[in-house]
């Protein structure tokens, strides 16, 4: 990737960009579901369709729509609040489309807001952890797992695909005890998709607060903050996923949020507002402490660039010596998503606003004529 002669494209864009319209930053469709709010996590986008969680007070939902026009192919209810916590989007694996969740709703008068904070101690009893699978075609539900029996939660945590099986992890907190016995933190598990039985579980290992599962060459990766310090706070936890055992544990850390951005030879992680840490992937030491104060960024990884907000490119071919080598404009102040590559361009979606910045560079930055600049 070459970064002499980037040039910028902004438009506010609400649905995939066909490659035709790149350039032009046109408005293709808009779809508006009142009463529906926001899950604090990202669209899917799935072989011309997209799947899209949508909660608030009223109802909670996940859409299908057809990428292309908007229409409504179907739509599905779950269950709860939203919250800031709800890392994942929906995970498809063959004609099933999979989503976790937590029941139970918070009102405006406890706290003053209907918004789940991060970093609870402890959850509520009625919000029951569930992983649920919806059949892709029709929206109907498939099987669902309630892990109840071990913890309330669900929040905090999430899904991925480790080959074709799937991976849940959720964090429940620091209740001292369940029924007269200490009490599990969290959950981890594999589950079959085509039925959701467990492969195995762990309650000895699962993500904290504010982080979803990462998974890559059949490891997962389980991180995130908890609300206690000392010896088992902040760290990133590696593990075998053919039987949940632990590889690794990382040095201490501090409040790692998101998830674990894995790449060939390091990991990424941040800790909002304060710093990133590049690990070793092979032990999980600590080779570098990045002093970024980043907000509640989720890192993109394009090796041997880290995509942050605002279309900052950090060149970590050195993982010792991070350099962000072009940034801006300039148009996110909240910096709690990063930019993505398709195509050979880096997309951004400000967060607040919504508009969209699409960026080239080299030669194709030296051909490309703004949509502003043609007339």
């Amino acid at each position: 990737m070459t970064l002499a002669g980037s040039r910028c494209c902004y438009g506010p864009v609400r649905a995939p960009i066909r490659p035709e319209k790149w350039e032009t930053g046109r408005l293709l469709w808009r779809a508006y579901y009142p009463g529906a709010h926001l899950s604090y996590t990202s669209a899917l986008y799935h072989r011309e369709r997209l799947l899209v969680p949508q909660a608030g007070p009223a109802t909670c939902r996940l859409r299908c729509l057809d990428a292309a026009t908007g229409k409504l192919l179907w739509e599905a209810p779950f269950e709860g609040s939203p919250g800031w916590s709800r890392q994942s989007p929906p995970v498809v694996h063959g004609n099933l489309a999979f989503y976790a969740f937590a029941t139970g709703m918070r009102t405006v008068g406890e706290g003053g807001t209907w918004l789940s904070p991060h970093n609870q101690r402890r959850f509520p009893a009625d919000q029951r952890p569930i992983v649920r699978a919806y059949d892709l075609e029709t929206g109907k539900t498939v099987w669902e797992r309630d892990f109840t029996e071990v913890g309330s939660g669900g929040d905090e945590g999430g899904l991925c695909l480790v080959g074709d099986r799937l991976a849940y992890s959720c964090f429940f907190g620091r209740s001292p005890e369940r029924d007269g016995k200490p009490a599990a933190q969290g959950i981890t598990a594999l589950l079959d998709p085509a039925t959701g039985k467990d492969i195995w579980r762990t309650t000895e290992y699962c993500v904290r607060g504010g982080c979803t599962v990462s998974t890559r060459d059949g490891r997962l990766y389980l991180s995130g903050s908890s609300p206690s310090s000392g010896p088992d706070g902040c760290y990133v936890w590696c593990l075998d996923a053919k039987d949940g055992s632990l590889i690794w544990k990382s040095d201490p850390l501090i409040k790692v949020l998101n998830v674990a951005t894995i790449g060939s030879k390091f990991i990424y992680v941040h800790a909002q507002y304060q710093e990133g840490y590049v690990l070793d992937k092979v032990t999980g030491k600590t080779l570098k402490v990045f002093n970024h104060p980043y907000k509640c960024t989720r890192f993109t990884l394009s090796e041997p660039y880290l995509l942050g907000p605002n279309l900052d490119l950090i060149d970590l071919s050195d993982p010792l010596n991070p350099r962000i080598v072009a940034t801006g404009p300039r148009l996110d102040p909240s910096q709690c998503v990063a930019s993505v590559v398709s195509g050979g361009r880096l997309f951004y979606t400000a967060l607040a606003g919504g508009l969209q910045i699409s960026e080239v560079f080299g030669a194709d930055a030296e051909r490309f004529t703004p949509c502003w600049a043609e007339r």
